[in-house]
């Protein structure tokens, strides 16, 4: 029978997460940008990272 190990790793919030470290999210977020094309379809995961390349990807009104 397998037993999980106990661990002291716990992933914190979403909501601190969000507010650590925006100058690096934002740095990442412009990197990434350069090798999205127009038009192209993108997967984006739940990470407070990715979050910083939403509203350069929506698109505009014409």
């Amino acid at each position: 029978m397998a037993t999980a190990m106990s661990t002291a790793l716990v992933e914190s919030s979403d909501v601190y997460r969000s507010s650590r470290q925006l100058a690096e999210k934002e740095a990442l977020a412009r990197a990434a940008l350069e090798f999205i094309e127009p038009g192209q379809a993108i997967i984006l995961d739940d990470s407070t990272t990715t979050l910083h390349l939403v509203p350069p990807c929506t698109p505009r009104p014409r």
